[in-house]
């Protein structure tokens, strides 16, 4: 996709991260795009090198909570200071592909879409194994989404997605901290009317590190946040 296809808009990629020395290089390293665009790094709170990491690049706005506060308040601090007309979030893991992102912004650009939703069930590629107790979590919100909205959504809890700045702003304040954030962010936007759609996204296994995740308190907490968001 070349700057012409893009016209004037910014694009704003937004990536939190908690720990995450190891990857984050690689990742800020591995966005290459040929529009405008900016790329802001929220620490939630590390106790390692990532937000020196992230300090000492360039290209890099970088914001730090002195606190860890969670994945969601990450994320939203992000949206607050983005100046771009389209948002992107991608997780400092390095699990998703940020050559990507290109893809993930299409359905934006062509006006078919406000968000869009990367979907690690939707792409074949990804063999390694994705635990019973997510899958089943995953299927219940998607099953509850469709009913409810009638909208078809495989991957709710993905990180990797792509946002209008102009639906951020019908949606904010959002008040889930951690991993509520995502299944609060789907629910608002469809019970708004925006159209949300997934394109598959390829899955990298994770190399260093463990899953911010706890199944169980956090999995209970997106269960609250999903019925708190419909009911709401």
């Amino acid at each position: 996709m070349n700057s012409n296809t893009y016209s004037a808009q910014i694009l704003s990629i937004v990536i939190p991260a908690y720990n995450e020395e190891h990857t984050l290089r690689n990742v800020i390293n591995s966005i290459s795009l040929d529009f405008p665009h900016e790329i802001i790094l929220v620490d939630d709170g590390s106790s390692d090198n990532t937000f020196e990491i992230a300090k000492a690049n360039p290209h890099v706005r970088a914001i730090r909570h002195i606190l860890n506060r969670g994945y969601g308040a990450a994320v939203a601090t992000g949206f607050e200071i983005a100046k771009g007309d389209i948002i992107v979030t991608i997780d400092a893991d390095g699990q998703n592909d940020p050559q990507q992102i290109s893809e993930l912004i299409q359905p934006i650009l062509s006006g078919e879409a406000d968000v869009v939703v990367g979907s690690r069930y939707l792409d074949e590629s990804n063999g390694f194994r994705i635990s019973l107790i997510k899958r089943i979590g995953e299927k219940l919100i998607g099953f509850v989404l469709q009913k409810k909205y009638g909208v078809k959504i495989t991957n709710s809890q993905s990180g990797f997605k792509t946002i209008r700045k102009e639906v951020i702003k019908n949606l904010l304040p959002l008040t889930e901290e951690r991993f509520g954030f995502n299944t609060e962010l789907l629910v608002c936007a469809l019970k708004n009317g925006f159209r949300v759609v997934e394109l598959p996204k390829k899955e990298i296994p994770r190399k260093y590190g463990k899953s911010k995740i706890k199944l169980f308190r956090d999995g209970f907490r997106i269960l609250y946040a999903l019925i708190k968001s419909i009911l709401g």
